[in-house]
């Protein structure tokens, strides 16, 4: 049992010193969209959501690296407990390591609508810089025609 524990204490502290790492680097992925999004709270929190997921899916990466023995059911008690702990699947009765294989689609997704809403901005200032450029070119031209008018006037 001692032995599981240490294993398992090994893969929870490196999985926490991924994150610190990841935080004293400010690394652009876990900072950049609490900048971009923080005037959107839907996006914010799904940024939010996105780092959780990372965070549980380094856990479980860790975890499954260093327990040795995985077939223990000692072991297979702890890890469902953690588990269920990180992924908060306490009303799920039999939930299992796969449920949290998940985690990393979960990730993609919230990835995927982060693309799709910068595209969208990106579209929306590429159509906004259409329009000014439009509206200036407009404002030339009819400078120059009212320019023309009043010459054929005097």
């Amino acid at each position: 049992m001692k032995k599981i524990l240490l294993e398992l204490l090994l893969a929870l502290r490196e999985a926490r010193e991924d994150l610190v790492s990841r935080t004293i680097k400010e690394t652009p992925q876990l900072f950049s969209s609490l900048f971009q999004y923080e005037n959107n709270e839907n996006l914010l929190s799904l940024s939010f959501q996105r780092e959780y997921s990372i965070f549980i899916n380094d856990n479980l990466e860790k975890l499954s690296i260093h327990i040795t023995n995985a077939e223990n059911s000692d072991t297979k008690k702890e890890l469902k407990f953690i588990v269920e702990q990180f992924v908060s699947f306490k009303q799920i009765q039999n939930t299992s390591v796969i449920d949290t294989f998940f985690l990393n689609d979960k990730i993609e997704q919230i990835e995927k609508i982060f693309s799709i809403f910068d595209k969208d901005s990106d579209r929306i200032e590429e159509i906004n810089y259409i329009r000014k450029k439009e509206q200036v070119l407009f404002e030339r031209k009819f400078k120059i025609l009212l320019g023309e008018k009043d010459e054929l006037v005097e």
